[in-house]
């Protein structure tokens, strides 16, 4: 075939093998010598892809299977009518299936800025709460690249604006000086801001009193350990991201739109359990605590006409 071909071609106008103007289609010209011996037909079935027990992951995501191709374009042949010598018969255009049409995805080399902030302000329960999993994806641009290798170069904000706040409508102690403290209530109150050291590491008491400056550093603790876990979880996200394959832009956008649940996600399995966290911050602030306490006893104890509380 590929003699008569390049036989043919030299007889015939080079533009008529060429690409015709403006279009994808390159025109083919053969002569077939035709077969009698019905042994040699052509057999569609023998074409057709076999089943296989193939081993899981042996087969490429992606890979155009030539068989199968070739199956595809075979499979009219079988409704084409027998033509006699001097006949000519057209053939049916054919077209491959949908199904066969592969995608070649292009990787993707994304930035990510990561954009903390950390606010006082919002209702709370007391005595506190720090909302952390809030995110904004913002700024976002994909620039497709011819390659080599081609890509799509990805670059977006994820804001992650996090916010606490405390409350309580027990009696604030700014400290053993505050003008709230009696020689009555003050072991109360020193009793209320000691720091119970089998309870998640140091959580105080608080009945009646508390201290909202410590529980300002509770909820502070809080708001930069999901920072950084959170700014942590970004950088994974950002590595998965780069791992991606992706062949348009709205592929690249539904990618991106993942990355805010990964980074919930790395930063839960971070934090540990309520337990965990709870322990840290409460023992990050226990020292204040304690060191409160002692000092209101202290000044207490030395009674009202010695200095002590009226």
């Amino acid at each position: 075939m590929q003699r008569l071909l390049q036989a043919n071609t030299e007889d015939r106008d080079d533009a008529a093998t060429k690409a015709v103007a403006g279009t994808s289609r390159i025109s083919f010209h053969a002569v077939i010598p035709r077969r009698r011996d019905p042994q040699h037909e052509l057999s569609t079935s023998a074409m057709a892809p076999r089943d296989a027990d193939a081993a899981e992951g042996a087969e490429e995501p992606n890979v155009v299977d030539p068989a199968q191709v070739t199956a595809a374009f075979t499979a009219p042949a079988s409704d084409v009518p027998n033509a006699e010598a001097g006949e000519t018969v057209t053939l049916p255009d054919m077209q491959m299936p949908e199904a066969l049409q592969m995608v070649d995805n292009d990787a993707i080399a994304s930035t990510i800025t990561f954009s903390p902030t950390i606010t006082q302000t919002g209702v709370v329960s007391p005595f506190g709460a720090t909302t952390w999993s809030n995110f904004n994806i913002t700024g976002t641009t994909v620039t497709p690249s011819p390659g080599p290798p081609p890509s799509f170069t990805a670059t977006f904000t994820l804001e992650n604006p996090i916010t606490f706040n405390v409350t309580s409508t027990n009696t604030d102690i700014a400290s053993e000086n505050d003008p709230a403290l009696t020689n009555t209530n003050y072991p109360t109150a020193a009793s209320d801001l000691t720091p119970n050291m089998s309870d998640l590491g140091g959580r105080p008491p608080r009945t009646q009193f508390w201290a909202s400056d410590l529980t300002t550093r509770h909820e502070r603790f809080h708001s930069d350990e999901r920072s950084r876990l959170n700014r942590a979880g970004a950088t994974q996200a950002q590595t998965w991201l780069n791992s991606q394959m992706a062949g348009s832009v709205a592929d690249v956008q539904a990618l991106i739109a993942q990355v805010p649940g990964k980074v919930i996600t790395a930063s839960q399995a971070a934090v540990g359990t309520v337990a965990q966290k709870e322990s840290r911050a409460y023992g990050d602030g226990a020292p204040s605590y304690q060191a409160g306490a002692d000092a209101i006893r202290t000044k207490g104890a030395k009674g009202p006409t010695g200095g002590g509380y009226p």
